[in-house]
C-alpha cells in the first residue's frame, strides 16, 4: 500500500511541477509580448495561494530578476487597503460610516460650498461623494454628494485626513496598526522606506525605458501604497476568510452601494468595485500611477483571486488575457476602465521613428494635406510627447520634425514653445529665438519667454553677475544653462551663449546668498570654477553664490 501511495504522490507532484512550469512560461511570454519589464503575481484558488512568483526584471538596465519580495508601487490598489482600515474602525465602534465627515473635521478647501457637509465615509468609499478624481486648480464638487457614482481620489484623501485627525496619528501609521501588522504584510507601507532600496522595481515607459522612481515620503491613502503581490494577497485571503465566517462588517463592505452608470453588471461597494458575471460575484480594483500598473480581482463565489503588480506603462494590457487564461472568462471591469491592449497610434508612431527615422515612419500617419500628422489619430499632446521622448533619446533632428508637425497642425503657444525649446536643447539658438518670438506674440507678458529672449540677446541685460566657461572645455556641448533658487531651479530659462571663445551667462540678481548648479546637456553639475559648495536640506550639494 505504501508503495502505491508513494507512486501516486510522485505522479501528483510531477504534474503539479509541470503545471507550475507551464504557468511560469506563460507569464514570461506574456510580459515579453507586451514590453512589460517586470511582473509580480499571486493566484488564489479555493481561498489558498497556489502560485506566487516574479517574472521579468526589476529594471531593464540592471536585468536583476523580480522575485516575490520585490517592492512595487501599487497605485490605486491603495484604496481597498485604506477602506479595510476604515471598516476596522467602524467594527470597533470608533467611526460612523454615515456621519457627515465635517462633523469630525471641517474641510477648508470646500468651506465655500455647503453641500460638502453632506459627504459621509460611505459616499467616499463608494465613489459617490461628488468630488473629482483629482483637482485641477480650485477643488469643487461635481454634483450633489450621494447622487451617483464618479471615481474620486480626492474623496479618499479627505477621508484619510479625517481618520488621521481622529486617531491623532499619521495615516500611514494608522494603516500599519490596523492592517499591515494584523495581516503580517511586512513588505508594505504607504510611504517610501529606506529598507525597500535593496529590492524594488523602478517604473518604465511603454517602450521599456526605465524612469527614476518617485519615492514618496508622505502617505496618500488613494495612491501611495508600496507593496508586493504576496503581501496584497494576504488582504484578499483575510476578506475571503471573513466572507466564509459571514462577518457582518465584511458583508457590508463587499455589498453594492452604488451602480456604475451604463454597466448593469458593475457596482461599487466600500472601497471595492463589484463585478457580477455568470461565474459569480467578484471584487476588483485597478491601479495606475502612469508607469506603474496593477490589478486585482477575486471571485467571492469560486474563491479564486488574482493580484498582479507591474513596473510598466503597459501593465494593464494583460488583464483580459490573464483572466481568460486563468478563469476562462471575460472581464467587464476591464472594459469599464477602457485600457487598450495594444499600442495607441502615437505609441506605434514613436516605435516606428525609433526604428526607421521620422521621414519613413510619418508616412502612414500624415494628414490629407501631407503637411502634418493626422490629428484625428494623434493629438497635440501626444505628438509633443513623441518629441520629448526623441529629445531624451538624443534624436534631435527627428524631434524637431515631430514638433514642427505640431506647429503646422496647431499653431499655438504650447507648440511654438516646445519647438523653440527643442531648437535650444539641440544648440540651434537662432531658430530657438524665432519660435520664442512667435510664442511671445501670443503671450506677450509671459515671464519665461521674456527671460529666455533677453538671455539669448545678452546685450539687453543690465547684469551684475557673470558666469564664464571656456569653450575648449565644453566644445561639444549643445546647451549649458544655470539653475538655482533665484529662478526656482528652472533648468532652461537662463542659457549660456557663445562669445569670444567662451560660454557666457549674465544675470541680474538682488544682493543675497544663492544655491545653484549648471545644467550641461541635461546633466546637473557643480560650477567647475567655484569651490564654494554647500549641502542643502535635501542632501544635495550645490555651488554657492554671494551677491553683495
Amino acid at each position: 500500500m505504501k508503495k502505491y501511495i508513494i507512486i501516486l504522490l510522485t505522479i501528483l507532484l510531477t504534474y503539479g511541477l509541470q503545471g507550475q512550469t507551464k504557468r511560469a512560461q506563460y507569464f514570461d511570454d506574456l510580459i515579453e509580448s507586451h514590453d512589460i519589464p517586470g511582473l509580480s503575481i499571486v493566484l488564489i484558488e479555493d481561498g489558498k495561494v497556489v502560485y506566487n512568483s516574479g517574472h521579468g526584471v526589476r529594471a531593464h538596465d540592471t536585468k536583476v530578476p523580480v522575485d516575490p519580495q520585490t517592492i512595487f508601487s501599487a497605485a490605486s490598489l491603495s484604496k481597498p487597503v485604506f477602506a479595510y482600515a476604515v471598516m476596522k474602525l467602524v467594527e470597533s465602534g470608533e467611526f460612523d460610516l454615515d456621519r457627515p465627515l465635517y462633523q469630525y473635521l471641517e474641510f477648508e478647501d470646500l468651506a465655500y460650498d455647503e453641500r460638502y457637509k453632506r459627504i459621509t465615509a460611505r459616499m467616499v468609499l463608494s465613489h459617490s461623494s461628488g468630488l473629482p478624481n483629482w483637482r485641477n486648480g480650485k477643488l469643487a464638487l461635481q454634483f450633489d454628494p450621494g447622487k451617483r457614482y464618479s471615481y474620486s481620489g480626492e474623496g479618499f484623501v479627505y477621508l484619510g485626513k479625517v481618520i488621521a485627525h481622529l486617531q491623532q496619528k499619521e495615516i500611514g501609521q494608522v494603516i500599519e496598526e490596523l492592517v499591515f501588522r494584523p495581516l503580517e504584510m511586512t513588505n508594505s507601507s504607504f510611504s517610501w522606506e529606506d529598507r525597500f532600496e535593496t529590492n524594488f522595481a523602478p517604473p518604465h515607459d511603454f517602450m521599456g525605458y526605465p524612469i527614476p522612481k518617485r519615492k514618496r515620503r508622505r502617505s496618500n491613502v488613494a495612491a501611495s501604497l508600496q507593496t508586493t503581490a504576496e503581501d496584497y494577497a494576504k488582504l484578499i485571503l483575510a476578506l475571503l476568510h471573513d466572507v466564509e465566517r459571514k462577518q457582518p462588517i465584511t458583508k457590508e463592505m463587499l455589498s453594492a452601494q452604488v451602480a456604475v452608470p451604463a454597466w448593469d453588471n458593475l457596482h461599487w461597494g466600500l472601497g471595492w468595485g463589484i463585478q457580477k458575471t455568470k461565474k459569480g460575484k467578484a471584487i476588483w480594483q485597478w491601479g495606475d500611477n502612469g508607469t506603474y500598473k496593477a490589478f486585482t480581482i477575486t471571485n467571492l463565489t469560486t474563491k479564486k483571486g488574482i493580484v498582479f503588480l507591474t513596473n510598466s506603462e503597459n501593465g494593464l494590457r494583460i488583464v483580459p488575457e490573464v483572466i481568460q487564461h486563468e478563469w476562462d472568462e471575460e472581464c467587464p471591469a476591464f472594459d469599464m476602465i477602457d485600457y487598450s491592449t495594444k499600442d495607441k497610434p502615437y505609441q506605434a508612431l514613436l516605435r516606428a521613428i525609433i526604428k526607421s527615422g521620422y521621414d519613413d515612419a510619418i508616412i502612414a500617419y500624415l494628414d490629407k494635406s501631407q503637411i502634418h500628422h493626422d490629428t484625428t489619430l494623434i493629438s497635440q499632446r501626444q505628438m509633443g510627447r513623441i518629441g520629448y521622448r526623441l529629445l531624451r533619446e538624443g534624436r534631435f533632428e527627428d524631434a524637431k520634425k515631430a514638433y514642427r508637425s505640431n506647429v503646422a497642425a496647431y499653431p499655438s503657444y504650447n507648440s511654438y514653445l516646445q519647438y523653440a525649446d527643442c531648437h535650444l536643447k539641440s544648440g540651434d539658438f537662432d531658430e530657438a529665438k524665432t519660435y520664442y518670438l512667435k510664442a511671445s506674440t501670443l503671450r506677450p507678458d509671459n515671464q519665461k519667454i521674456n527671460t529666455l529672449l533677453s538671455q539669448l540677446e545678452p546685450g539687453t541685460i543690465q547684469a551684475n553677475v557673470t558666469f564664464k566657461l571656456r569653450q575648449t572645455n565644453y566644445m561639444y556641448a549643445r546647451l549649458i544653462t544655470i539653475a538655482g533658487d533665484f529662478n526656482n531651479w528652472n533648468p532652461i530659462i537662463h542659457p549660456f551663449v557663445k562669445q569670444n571663445g567662451e560660454w557666457v551667462c549674465r544675470l541680474k540678481l538682488k544682493p543675497g546668498r544663492y544655491h545653484y548648479k549648471f545644467v550641461i546637456d541635461g546633466v546637473w553639475t557643480l560650477d567647475p570654477e567655484n569651490t564654494n559648495v554647500e549641502l542643502d536640506d535635501n542632501e544635495n550639494i550645490n555651488s554657492i553664490l554671494i551677491v553683495k
